[in-house]
């Protein structure tokens, strides 16, 4: 997976993550987005499900721990921007 990161160097430090390599179930991804509005602005969200499972499997120690984080915000029912 190819992504580029952009940082705000900024206090909350936030990272947004664009992927570069097309889904090969974008259509249907795209249909079940979750749709959050930040400083004016609609920003398209990959299912928390999908982006779970695009970690899942990496090796990467940080992978790990966004996925424990975006189970609990799942369970918990937070999944907007800030």
């Amino acid at each position: 997976m190819n992504v580029f990161s952009f940082i705000e160097r900024q206090p909350p430090f936030r990272v947004v993550d664009v992927m570069v390599n097309p889904l090969k179930n974008f259509a249907q991804l795209y249909r079940e987005r979750a749709e959050v509005t930040h400083r004016g602005v609609k920003l398209p969200l990959v299912p928390m499900r999908e982006l779970i499972r695009m970690k899942t499997g990496t090796g990467r120690l940080r992978d790990q721990e966004d996925i424990d984080y975006l189970r609990f915000a799942d369970s918990v029912g937070t999944y907007e921007a800030t």
